[in-house]
């Protein structure tokens, strides 16, 4: 049975059309995931300190694609040279309160209250108190 970063790289190669014809290919493309991986890793590992790294894998659990959006700005922030030390704890949460803003702002509900029927019955009635 397949684990699940597998599973991810073939469903990526289905949805791009490029499916392997044969399992050396196949191979090839498990390799490679796996190599980005560890290199995902390797970076976060220099840029993020111990204690931060524990909050991005208690946020990795709750919400996925947040703890993903977080890696990958740490990973581009690092790349970009914006990072002069490793991210601490402290602006792990500033950045996460940053992303929690940005999807707060997009994120908008609207409650239609409409009616289709001319019923009160959702009126209390008050007289018989």
């Amino acid at each position: 049975m397949a684990s699940e970063p597998d599973l991810k790289a073939l469903q990526a190669q289905m949805a791009s059309g490029s499916m392997p014809t044969n399992p050396q290919q196949a191979a090839q493309a498990q390799e490679k995931a796996a190599q980005e991986k560890q290199m995902r890793e390797d970076l976060l590992t220099r840029l993020v300190s111990p204690d931060a790294r524990e909050r991005l894998a208690n946020i990795m659990l709750v919400k996925p694609d947040k703890g993903k959006q977080l890696e990958d700005m740490i990973i581009n922030m690092g790349r970009q040279g914006r990072l002069q030390q490793q991210l601490d704890d402290k602006g792990l949460k500033a950045m996460l309160e940053q992303i929690s803003e940005h999807s707060a702002a997009s994120a908008k509900i609207t409650i239609d209250r409409r009616r289709f029927m001319d019923d009160d019955d959702s009126d209390i009635d008050l007289d018989g108190l």
